[in-house]
């Protein structure tokens, strides 16, 4: 089956609760949402030899001011553009679902890593960022709840949820992510109160951010199901995929042992996900894919290319060119690499803080992504009391309160940080530069002596 349809009859095998329609999570814009008139003629005429585009917009190849394009790798490999892909990196996207090499090229990878059991297609998008507004936009309207951690991606919190309206729902979690049962328990206890339940589930599976647990898959499974039966859509959020270090794996994971997704186990198409180059390559890049239930994605591609008439094509292009160059081996090695350097930092990190925190502060080592969440002991009540001594010392963790589904409250405190570890290099996390926040920590008092809040089984190794 491919990725970039539906399966053969539009449903999945063996799934009481696979997804036929969309429509009932659709919000009043994603219902509204459907393919331009002018971009629908483009479309049709794109393939179509020596026509005579009278129809559209798009401007002559002639004027376009490049004749080559290359791109030189850090190993020295060069990736060239052959004459006709020059053209298409200057041109508009041509097809709503991306540039359709890259689209190919994404719905096999879908195929290839997650094997997604349910009805499912690919399409290009402009990053994750831009898509996640772009989804949550086609499924919520002002007022409707989504389910998610107490403490979760501050974009969402302060960019997306609260100035569209959306309301946050954070559940306890550990560090294996978001707790079932306390899932269940506000689910349930949603339905007794006659309360609207969420439409979904908001999580980065991998690499959490703020909090950097990776989700095992047992839990995925019993997460999946409480989804199910309740209903849920579950928009799994996974920039860091790629970027998973576990302390027990023999050797780097490259992209072939990475474990399962979500997607992986969606017999019902109710798992919208969302990849992305951004850590895997380089944000600039602002290009990832998104795999859905089919009706979904084609929503999304109306309303993303009527937002931006699609991802940049200069980026979709280098970007084809240069994986095809790699193959699935080089692109498996450079993932080794990038596995291999950030866990080197995230050692270096934990293994100096045990030195200069031990006693001031908890956290627990991260196996995937790019931050640990610490939290200050001694009687620090909240870690903004911190900020202008870190500014002296020339630290700069961010505030956990701006990771909180309520968002900074100047009645709550929080003395819980997001350290970004892969901002600095291996001789900003030495001893030295981590000191400071021992002399900070140890000038608020004795070290509290109470039970964390955050139940970890790695504290202070």
């Amino acid at each position: 089956m491919s990725s970039s349809a539906p399966n053969s009859n539009g449903t999945s095998h063996g799934s009481a609760h696979t997804i036929n329609s969309i429509d009932r999570y659709l919000s009043v814009d994603g219902r509204a949402r459907q393919s331009g008139s002018l971009s629908n003629l483009i479309f049709k005429f794109a393939t179509v030899p020596d026509v005579v585009g009278f129809h559209g917009g798009l401007p002559r190849q002639e004027a376009f001011p490049f004749s080559g394009i290359t791109f030189t790798l850090k190993d020295g490999q060069e990736v060239n553009l052959n004459p006709e892909q020059v053209i298409a990196a200057q041109q508009y996207n041509l097809k709503d679902s991306g540039y359709p090499p890259l689209q190919q090229w994404a719905a096999d990878a879908v195929e290839k890593l997650h094997s997604p059991p349910g009805p499912h297609s690919v399409a290009i998008t402009s990053g994750s960022n831009h898509a996640l507004d772009m989804v949550l936009g086609l499924l919520l309207n002002r007022g409707d709840w989504v389910l998610t951690e107490e403490d979760t991606y501050p974009h969402m919190v302060d960019s997306i949820t609260g100035p569209h309206g959306y309301k946050l729902r954070g559940v306890p979690y550990d560090r294996h992510g978001i707790i079932p049962s306390e899932m269940e328990k506000s689910l349930s206890k949603a339905v007794a109160e006659g309360q609207p339940l969420p439409k979904v589930l908001y999580t980065v599976p991998i690499g959490q951010n703020p909090v950097s647990f990776c989700i095992p898959a047992e839990r995925r499974h019993q997460i999946y199901e409480i989804c199910q039966r309740h209903d849920l859509l579950i928009l799994e959020d996974d920039p860091y995929w790629a970027m998973q270090y576990p302390a027990e794996s023999n050797g780097e994971l490259g992209v072939h042992r990475l474990g399962k997704s979500f997607l992986s186990m969606d017999t019902d198409g109710r798992v919208v996900r969302l990849d992305s180059f951004a850590k895997m390559l380089a944000p600039g890049m602002r290009v990832g894919w998104l795999t859905a239930h089919p009706e979904l994605t084609a929503r999304f591609c109306f309303a993303h290319h009527g937002s931006c008439l699609g991802a940049n094509s200069v980026m979709q292009v280098v970007l084809h060119q240069m994986l095809t160059q790699w193959g699935w081996p080089g692109l498996d090695q450079h993932c080794k690499r990038i596995q291999a350097f950030y866990r080197n930092l995230a050692d270096t990190f934990h293994e100096t803080a045990l030195q200069e925190l031990a006693g001031l502060a908890e956290w627990h080592r991260p196996e995937g992504g790019m931050f640990v969440w610490l939290k200050f002991l001694g009687g620090i009540w909240d870690y903004d009391d911190l900020l202008d001594l870190m500014l002296e010392e020339k630290v700069s963790p961010a505030p956990g309160s701006i990771c909180s589904v309520h968002g900074p409250r100047p009645d709550v405190g929080c003395p819980w940080a997001r350290i970004c570890f892969a901002s600095a290099n291996q001789e900003q996390l030495c001893s030295q530069q981590i000191e400071p926040s021992r002399h900070l920590g140890s000038g608020h008092g004795a070290v509290a002596s109470a039970e964390p809040e955050f139940v970890q089984d790695v504290q202070i190794l």
